[in-house]
């Protein structure tokens, strides 16, 4: 019966999406040209490695040694895995864990065990098949998660995958933006300048981010940025702590309206999987990063549940969305702020950049290069209209921070929506369609309830998230 069902799927998304399978060539295995860059359909090469085996080229010592000492280690892998995971999205925890009770505290657990899974089934859709029983697999035949959803869907994948990272990356964007606004609105709220104008200031701070085309000088400030990160956490944590006699254990179950909106914002905070392809690729040994993974995602859960957990028995039904906004006027108050407000200056440049890039292999023929180099030099008109382009995405940023000024749910709600395609959607049917072969009916079936969690979920989350938002604006 499992059997005839996982036929009749494959049958009917093969129909659906024009899949392509790999092919065998006598004991060789080629990769369809879906997955190549500017050739023509129905073509087979043979992969790089199978190449240089065939042609008995062993590879030059000097690029082994230059690409070793370019690799990462498993404790750098996952230290990197740990910040996307733990950084400004785990603002919004507290809000949450109000929002929800002690079901969002249940659902932090989930949503870090599903999000785990999924991004290890991200790895998978990279090679040609998934482990078998001896721990090995083919060979490695994609590098992205758009090359991943162009080998499932050829017309439109990469396409809906880079519109998901688009958005998640522009409200990260906006989220900054709304921390440098905070910043200078409660450093300067003796003054007449009204939030709006704040952010408008913030805007013009960051624009100078538009000019940063090196990953490496933006690495050195999202490290600063990490660094403030936890320092709030440690003040918000050490804050109630001390003052633990006044706790209030009776934060209830949960709530119809407020369990979507916890949701959508812990979904929001352990997003990382755009970034996990280009993270696994760099490893020394790759074949440890499921390992790295549940160690990773094991520590952002504990940090997510304490910090969450704590802050709402401090604060109780007054946890703002900014959690700062708790912490007593004065000097521990102003110093949160100061660090949130750094972060927002140090991490803007990130999600820009990354941005950026995505238009650039997007190629899209009315946008010149998105890098100048020494071989595409560009000229002054093209140079003007890349930073024209990215100073009007700057300007787009402020305009959703001064229209939707709400941290924690606009988390909810873009979580609702990218965040479940990104995390929960998309992994999961992606390695239905590319190893519906090699895959157990157990993780077939788990895969499809994943993608119907993620779906209900979802909707759900948009729904009662905008619900929040409007109650605000109509008090």
């Amino acid at each position: 019966m499992a059997n005839a069902v996982k036929d009749f799927v494959r049958n009917g998304l093969s129909s659906l999406f024009g899949r392509k399978n790999f092919s065998s060539h006598g004991s060789q295995e080629y990769l369809h040209v879906e997955n190549q860059e500017d050739s023509d359909d129905g073509i087979v090469y043979p992969s790089e490695e199978m190449q240089r085996k065939s042609d008995g080229k062993g590879e030059d010592t000097s690029t082994v040694n230059e690409e070793k000492s370019e690799k990462t280690s498993a404790l750098q892998a996952a230290w990197n895995v740990l910040n996307l995971i733990q950084g400004t999205g785990t603002l919004g925890v507290p809000f949450a864990v109000m929002q929800g009770g002690y079901m969002s505290l249940v659902a932090i657990v989930v949503i870090s065990l599903i999000t785990n899974y999924t991004g290890k089934l991200i790895i998978e859709c990279l090679y040609e098949k998934p482990f078998n029983d001896q721990g090995t697999r083919g060979v490695r035949v994609r590098n992205s998660y758009a090359l991943i959803g162009k080998a499932c869907w050829k017309r439109y994948g990469s396409g809906v995958v880079y519109a998901a990272q688009v958005m998640q990356l522009s409200c990260a964007c906006v989220l900054y933006l709304l921390l440098v606004a905070d910043f200078f609105n409660d450093l300067f709220e003796h003054h007449s300048l009204s939030y709006s104008v704040w952010t408008v200031i913030a805007g013009f701070i960051l624009l100078p981010s538009v000019f940063l085309n090196q990953l490496k000088r933006i690495s050195w400030l999202s490290m600063f940025s990490v660094v403030a990160l936890v320092m709030v956490y440690v003040a918000v944590i050490g804050f109630g702590v001390v003052n633990r006699y006044n706790w209030n254990f009776n934060l209830g179950v949960t709530t119809l309206e407020g369990f979507p909106v916890a949701w959508g914002i812990i979904l929001f905070s352990f997003v990382c999987h755009p970034y996990l392809p280009g993270i696994e690729e760099t490893m020394e040994k790759p074949e440890k990063f499921d390992s790295v993974m549940n160690y990773s995602f094991l520590g952002s859960a504990v940090v997510k549940l304490v910090y969450g957990f704590i802050a709402v028995l401090t604060f109780k039904d007054q946890t703002q969305q900014e959690i700062s906004e708790n912490l007593p006027p004065g000097a521990l108050q102003n110093t949160a702020n100061s660090l949130l407000g750094l972060n927002g200056m140090f991490s803007y440049a990130l999600p820009l950049f990354t941005l950026i890039t995505i238009v650039h292999k997007a190629q899209i023929t009315c946008i010149p290069s998105c890098f100048p180099d020494e071989q595409h030099p560009l000229t002054v008109k093209e140079r003007a209209m890349i930073y024209s382009l990215r100073s009007m995405f700057v300007v787009f940023t402020v305009l959703v921070a001064v229209l939707l000024p709400q941290f924690s749910l606009l988390m909810a709600v873009i979580g609702s929506i990218s965040g479940v395609l990104l995390t929960l959607v998309f992994p999961c049917l992606f390695d239905v369609i590319l190893h519906l072969d090699h895959i157990s009916t157990r993780r077939y079936v788990i895969n499809l309830l994943i993608v119907c969690v993620g779906v209900l979920s979802g909707g759900f989350g948009f729904v009662f998230s905008l619900i929040a938002i409007m109650k605000i604006y109509l008090k």
